[in-house]
């Protein structure tokens, strides 16, 4: 992401997770590819909002495989990982129901 771009990344506190972190729309347009990057290389999820309402997230590939149920494709490492950088994710927005 560029350097003036706010970002909000949130991070498990005592269970590793991988970064999660909220942007606007108008910001994900403009930094889509860096967002891409970061959902690749970094397992990052970015959830996007609009008018402070989420809309959705850029999520990495392992964790549309799980959500796919092939829950045997993804380490378990990977598994809890991807979990906790989800909740944090909800957390962030209040989205925790």
């Amino acid at each position: 992401m560029s350097s003036g771009t706010r970002k909000q990344w949130l991070l498990g506190s005592t269970t590793p997770a991988f970064p999660a972190r909220f942007c606007s729309t108008s910001e994900g347009r403009r930094n889509l590819p860096d967002i891409l990057q970061d959902a690749f290389g970094l397992k990052s999820i970015t959830g996007f909002h609009r008018y402070g309402r989420t809309l959705g997230a850029i999520i990495p590939i392992e964790a549309v495989r799980l959500l796919a149920g092939y829950p045997d494709a993804v380490d378990d490492a990977m598994k809890i990982r991807i979990r906790n950088a989800a909740l944090n994710l909800l957390e962030g927005q209040g989205d925790l129901r």
